[in-house]
């Protein structure tokens, strides 16, 4: 007796405590939205019960009846038909329990024609239709939800005449100045890196999986790679003429097997002031034990009339592989003498040399790369409009519209 009293004061409160929790449940207002019953001509002539018919009145692709009973494809924007589909049906628990049931005011296949119409009018692509319906692939680039502004990206690959690149006047500075409303500028130079370090380096700094690459690549090595191999560093840095040669037709090869693939320019490494460098190289060894292993010679470990070589293996991959090329010779080292004022310890750019390079530089990519300078020095082409486009009243959709005519 004891048992099936406890049973009975049990049941009752679950009773209670389900009574509780269906008076908080909530509801989502849209879903208690019932549709406004649409008779449906079909089965009027059928004589049977008439029952809610999906109210779209143009959605991409709807097939529906007009009065006749004949089925057509709807006219975008036409009030006069709709389509034939029951609308979606819904459930919905209210508060204390009570079961609502109703129709939506689109049945399901129109409600997701027209969010697909809806980003496709975003992307500015063509909305889909029951013509053009295509079979589902997994994604593999871009979809109609990653739009946002963005900027493209300039990246400075090479060594320490690279990492240098934003100091006064550097190059780096220049390219990120020329191009500032349309592209920012990311420097991967690494001192003492020569090109058997740099192919270690290319899937990390260009994935090949990359969705947005570069639209333009500098690539500057050859300094390192020319120190003599009989020097103390030469076990770490020096990379043979026809090595040298193939390392830059592999990172040619793996920048342009991004998509889209960028713009590549070669920069030739600049010339070597023999003497400077050595007294720089043996000033650097007495203040610091760790280079003091290294840059102990007596004798330049890297030389003019060496780097030579490697300007001139550079540029016969870049006529080999149809590659952009700037010489930086001929302006650092008129008729064959190093002007020692462009260098500032015999090997790196001064502020003066910098300045100089970066001209040419400069120049180079409005040479050889035409469409891409004017498109990127263009304010039309900038992320966001420029501010004396701006209308008064307009300026919110005019810079929504044009960040979204950019997508990734």
């Amino acid at each position: 007796r004891k048992r099936s009293t406890d049973m009975v004061r049990g049941t009752a409160r679950d009773s209670t405590r389900n009574k509780n929790a269906n008076e908080n449940v909530e509801v989502a207002p849209d879903a208690l939205t019932i549709a406004s019953p649409v008779e449906n001509p079909r089965k009027r002539a059928r004589g049977e019960n008439l029952l809610p018919t999906c109210t779209c009145t143009g959605c991409s692709g709807c097939q529906v009846l007009d009065a006749a009973g004949n089925s057509s494809t709807l006219p975008s924007g036409s009030a006069s038909k709709y389509c034939a589909n029951m609308p979606q049906k819904y459930t919905n628990k209210g508060r204390k329990g009570k079961i609502q049931e109703g129709y939506r005011k689109l049945c399901k296949p129109c409600l997701r024609r027209m969010e697909r119409a809806r980003n496709a009018q975003i992307a500015g692509a063509p909305p889909m239709t029951t013509t053009n319906k295509v079979k589902k692939k997994k994604a593999t680039g871009p979809t109609t939800t990653d739009i946002r502004a963005r900027r493209e990206r300039i990246v400075l690959f090479g060594d320490s005449l690279t990492e240098r690149a934003f100091e006064d006047g550097g190059f780096g500075s220049k390219v990120q100045d020329t191009f500032r409303r349309f592209a920012d500028v990311h420097c991967r130079g690494y001192s003492g890196y020569n090109t058997n370090h740099a192919l270690c380096m290319l899937n990390e700094v260009f994935p090949k999986d990359d969705r947005h690459p570069p639209v333009l690549v500098t690539v500057l090595f050859g300094s390192n790679d020319a120190c003599d191999l009989r020097s103390h560093a030469g076990k770490v840095q020096h990379v043979d003429v026809a090595k040298y040669e193939n390392n830059l037709q592999q990172i040619v090869e793996h920048l342009r097997s991004l998509t889209p693939s960028p713009n590549i320019l070669f920069i030739t490494p600049p010339p070597v002031h023999d003497a400077n460098w050595l007294d720089d190289c043996k000033k650097r060894a007495a203040n610091d034990p760790e280079l003091r292993k290294l840059l102990s010679d007596s004798t330049p470990n890297r030389t003019n009339a060496g780097v030579m070589k490697y300007v001139k293996a550079m540029q016969n991959v870049a006529k080999k592989q149809d590659v952009a090329c700037v010489d930086l010779h001929p302006y650092l080292a008129p008729s064959g003498f190093v002007d020692e004022t462009q260098l500032i310890d015999g090997l790196h750019l001064s502020e003066a040399g910098q300045r100089q390079s970066a001209s040419l530089i400069i120049e180079a990519i409005a040479k050889h790369f035409p469409d891409f300078y004017r498109e990127a020095t263009s304010v039309a082409k900038a992320d966001f409009p420029d501010w004396k486009t701006l209308n008064a009243d307009t300026f919110e959709t005019q810079i929504i519209n044009h960040a979204r005519a950019k997508p990734l």
